[in-house]
């Protein structure tokens, strides 16, 4: 996974590395600002140029985060050239300034999808979402927890990859219990999301 920043100057934070890497994902997002243009143009050529490295054959997909609207300029169909890479371009609108038409209509000229968040707290939840299609994978339970803070889910032997998100207005640990009593958990945190 690598980490493009599209503001007045489009600039790679992060290039493609593990996603169990979390210190350095930590690094990368603390260097995003909320200040400039949004330079959608810009952001998309360098996340097709990334993810090709030094061939012409691209492989991934791309999630575009914006709470804005292309400037400086007009939006110039960029995203073509993702389409044309066999990128897919999953969309999400952060806030009631990001341009939804345009967001729809660029995750579905290259075969993404297209998400809005209303606050921060929805992007784990739809990024979680994302990752499960790009692997591709499927949601197999959206629900609340019970009272005493479970909720079962039926994993068969058939399953590679599991991504488990949660929301919660305190601090604990995420544990999450195999078939055959197997248990892996997440660090204690002050509100632990994804695991």
């Amino acid at each position: 996974v690598a980490l493009v920043a599209f503001d007045d100057h489009v600039k790679e934070l992060l290039p493609p590395t593990a996603i169990a890497d979390a210190a350095a994902f930590e690094r990368g997002f603390e260097r995003i600002g909320e200040n400039g243009y949004t330079d959608i143009n810009g952001g998309i050529r360098k996340a097709v140029e990334v993810l090709r490295g030094q061939t012409e054959r691209a492989s991934g997909a791309i999630v575009l985060l914006t709470d804005g609207k292309q400037e400086p300029g007009e939006y110039n169909g960029v995203h073509k050239i993702a389409r044309e890479a066999g990128l897919p371009i999953h969309t999400l609108a952060l806030g009631k300034s990001a341009d939804r038409a345009l967001l729809q209509k660029i995750a579905r000229e290259t075969g993404g999808t297209f998400s809005e968040a209303g606050r921060g707290q929805d992007l784990l939840r739809l990024y979680a979402s994302i990752a499960g299609r790009i692997a591709g994978g499927k949601t197999i339970l959206s629900a609340s927890m019970d009272k005493a803070g479970r909720a079962a889910f039926p994993v068969d032997g058939a399953c590679r990859t599991l991504v488990a998100s949660m929301e919660s207005e305190g601090s604990g640990v995420l544990e999450l219990y195999g078939p055959a009593g197997e248990r892996s958990a997440s660090d204690a945190r002050g509100q632990p999301l994804l695991f």
